[in-house]
């Protein structure tokens, strides 16, 4: 597939996405670091400017996450009240958003010994197929 090209008009530019995969998800308990399978949801946002940055927005309900810890099954889900918008960077090289860092609003549940938290850290990148390079005119 080639290259498109895009002007400062509109600034930023941004399209859906369709529940993307995400890969490498943890969760922390007890001072242990488990494995987690998250599955993503709905229609995601993600914007890029030639500025460097982006954005990125989950649906509510947007991601599902479940872990066994010490044999018990923990889950958390992204976004009940509403979508979040994590902000990041934007590099033309590889066509990529970063996002680090970003606390996202999360209901657990599990019980003990599963984490209890309204927060989860969310960090990803996604490279855009085919590649985009943004401009400034």
């Amino acid at each position: 597939s080639g290259n498109a090209t895009t002007s400062a008009h509109g600034q930023p530019i941004c399209g859906n996405l369709t529940a993307p995969t995400l890969s490498g998800c943890t969760v922390k308990a007890a001072g242990f670091t488990f494995n987690a399978t998250c599955t993503t949801s709905g229609t995601w946002n993600l914007c890029a400017s030639s500025g460097g940055t982006s954005s990125l927005t989950i649906p509510q309900n947007g991601v599902s996450c479940s872990a066994s810890v010490f044999g018990q099954t923990c889950h958390a889900t992204s976004t009940t009240a509403g979508a979040f918008t994590a902000n990041g960077s934007w590099t033309n090289t590889g066509s990529k958003a970063t996002f680090s860092g970003q606390n996202v609003p999360v209901v657990t549940s599990g019980g003990f010994p599963c984490p209890s938290s309204n927060t989860a850290v969310f960090g990803a990148s996604y490279c855009t197929s085919p590649a985009l390079t943004i401009t400034a005119n």
